[in-house]
């Protein structure tokens, strides 16, 4: 740790010392996720694509929320009729099936077949994870 002290007190003035010091907190939260991977008939193995940054949500139902509104929002992008048709109907009553598989601790996932042969999944599962907060503690006059 550093100790700092404030640049603009005058001289012979008593300095306080400002140290900072992280807080960790052991949290239960969703990771939810997007990935799109291209057709498996390509010659060229291709890791998959991260499509939206994975994020961390506090419930269940706010992981399954936000794979909804991303479904929505997405679905009409570069999917068959038939894959819109499922997006749909999962963002509408399929979902019930998915918050309750992540309330019982699994992963659940909803994958589309894409007009190129590609796939696109949206899934979130369980994690838990170490929160690191800063704060300033006063530390004694010098």
């Amino acid at each position: 740790m550093h100790n700092r002290q404030s640049a603009t007190a005058s001289p012979g003035a008593t300095l306080s010392r400002v140290a900072p010091l992280a807080e960790a907190h052991v949290e239960q939260g969703y990771l939810v996720a997007v990935l799109w991977r291209r057709s498996t008939n390509r010659a060229d193995e291709e890791p998959p694509k991260i499509a939206s940054a994975p994020h961390i949500v506090p419930t269940a139902h706010a992981a399954i929320r936000a794979i909804r509104v991303s479904l929505r929002t997405h679905h009409v992008f570069g999917m068959t009729p038939r894959e819109q048709r499922r997006a749909v109907e999962w963002s509408e009553t399929g979902w019930v099936h998915a918050l309750a598989t992540l309330r019982n601790g699994d992963t659940s996932a909803f994958t589309v077949v894409l007009s190129s042969g590609g796939q696109a999944e949206w899934s979130a599962r369980p994690i838990t994870y170490l929160s690191l907060s800063t704060c300033l503690r006063e530390g004694p006059s010098a």
